[in-house]
């Protein structure tokens, strides 16, 4: 029971600290500093959950995170979804 209440509390401090540095990295977008589109396409596989080298369509990378991160859900983060929609909007750029 404690192995299990603290591998629950590592969990939850690792997904607090991730929110954080997405946090982080969307402060860091402006009008003169963009997001860079390698990043953006790291990131949608990362929101997503999805493994960086295996290919998939920006669209389903982006339902499937906007899924898990709309503002409107239980764990979800307003931040985070808008840097989600940002990195979708420069990778749908760039492949138009």
């Amino acid at each position: 029971m404690l192995a299990e209440r603290r591998r629950s509390t590592e969990t939850e401090r690792l997904h607090r600290r991730r929110i954080e540095q997405y946090h982080t990295v969307f402060q860091g977008i402006s009008a003169r500093r963009p997001l860079p589109t390698t990043t953006a396409r790291t990131l949608l596989h990362e929101l997503a959950g999805a493994e960086t080298h295996v290919p998939a369509a920006p669209k389903t990378l982006y339902r499937t995170a906007a899924a898990q991160w709309h503002p409107d859900l239980e764990d979800g983060d307003e931040v985070v979804f808008m840097l989600l929609q940002e990195a979708y909007r420069v990778v749908k750029l760039v492949s138009a």
